[in-house]
């Protein structure tokens, strides 16, 4: 986000040694934080889902350990994802005509060559 607002008042300076890391954290938390929401709210719904038609089995069936693994494969999944580019050997590279950090471009460029 904050690479997005300095590309639009023209400011900002790609060549710079601390661009690609805050590249890197800029690209990595458009993955991460996104991913970690969508199933984050998934397992509060079925939370409540088990609360609303299997009321009397809520205690037994929902525990914190339960929850704490649910969570847990959450966000180990979402870091996976967002580490992704990095087991391919593909680094998050800013691309000026989307004003975005992204892997995505970087493998499509490398691929059509």
């Amino acid at each position: 986000m904050a690479l997005n607002l300095l590309a639009h008042r023209n400011q900002l300076n790609t060549t710079a040694p601390l661009f690609d890391a805050l590249c890197n954290v800029n690209g990595m938390s458009d993955v991460l934080a996104p991913q970690a929401s969508v199933l984050l709210n998934a397992i509060m719904s079925y939370g409540r889902y088990i609360a609303v038609c299997k009321s009397l089995r809520y205690n037994s069936l929902i525990t914190t350990r339960k929850i704490y693994i649910a969570v847990g494969i959450a966000w180990t999944y979402s870091v996976y994802l967002a580490i992704l580019p990095y087991m391919w050997n593909v680094k998050y590279t800013y691309f000026s005509s989307i004003t975005l950090c992204s892997w995505y471009n970087a493998i499509i460029t490398k691929v059509t060559g």
